[in-house]
């Protein structure tokens, strides 16, 4: 919060929060059980809290969310899909609800974000959780890792296991490790889920984050058909197929996008309109008010 005479004035950017994945568990290794965890998702109360109203919500690790794609990017959580979805029902890509309700909220993140350093991409406890969402009645029990050093990071990590908690057959159980044993445990993969952040390039290339052997890889991510789609991506072939693609894998699961903050003195500047990552964009145009 700004007191006195400061003005916030806020910019979009490419630095990634997010939920990694380890696929030595069965049970996250399951499609449909990280489309299930991902609808159960509040991600806007996610902004609008922990956050602190500067981070935009995000389905897609692509800021902004792209227009037409027929993919659902609702921002709300949708906990009948969710269950669905643990039953082995609809695919979150297919922007089907079940006929339960409830908008489940789920938030926090780290407007301090610790851009490129392992912190923003980490890691967790070693996936132990017994499998669920086939109708089976087991639990889908595993941890979610977070850095305790962080307070934002811990408290969005506690409001998330608070939304997934709420579903019928999920237990989680959030860890909360030191620094240097949150970045030992990530490098090791000895985790089920963590709470990542990372500053991405500017054409949001998430080779890093999925390729095999990619520096951010943490939990073991490899599917060629992803890998395909990427590289057509990349080419300019078909960023379409990308989406859809992720939206039915969700190799990882975005949360949001943070916004950059710039401060000014109010009344110092007239027609201030800063770009990402540059706070003299249409610097000619810029008039005194006083």
């Amino acid at each position: 919060n700004i007191g006195g005479s400061g003005h916030t004035v806020q910019t979009e950017g490419a630095v990634l929060h997010y939920l990694g994945i380890n696929y030595e568990n069965s049970a996250l290794a399951q499609t449909h059980v990280r489309q299930a965890l991902s609808a159960a998702l509040a991600r806007q109360s996610l902004c609008d809290t922990q956050l602190q109203t500067f981070a935009t919500p995000a389905v897609l690790p692509v800021n902004p969310q792209p227009d037409n794609t027929g993919i659902n990017l609702s921002m709300a959580a949708d906990t009948n899909l969710a269950q669905s979805l643990l039953r082995g029902g609809e695919s979150a890509a297919d922007g089907q609800t079940a006929e339960d309700d409830t908008d489940d909220p789920d938030s926090g993140s780290d407007p301090e974000g610790d851009t490129g350093d392992p912190d923003e991409d980490t890691g967790g406890e070693d996936g132990s959780g017994t499998e669920d969402g086939d109708g089976s009645g087991e639990t889908l029990s595993f941890t979610l890792l977070v850095n305790a050093d962080n307070a934002f990071k811990v408290a969005t990590a506690e409001q998330i296991a608070s939304s997934w908690n709420a579903l019928k057959g999920v237990s989680v159980t959030v860890d909360r490790q030191p620094y240097e044993t949150f970045v030992s445990r990530l490098q090791s993969g000895s985790f089920d889920m963590y709470y990542g952040e990372t500053q991405l390039t500017a054409d949001f290339d998430l080779r890093p984050l999925i390729s095999s052997g990619g520096s951010l890889n943490y939990g073991g991510y490899a599917n060629e058909q992803m890998s395909t789609a990427v590289a057509a991506a990349r080419s300019g072939e078909n960023v379409a197929a990308l989406y859809e693609r992720f939206a039915e894998e969700l190799p990882f699961i975005p949360l949001a996008f943070e916004r950059g903050q710039i401060i000014i003195r109010k009344g110092l500047i007239d027609h201030y309109t800063p770009a990402p990552y540059n706070a003299f964009a249409g610097l000619e145009h810029w008039t005194s008010t006083d």
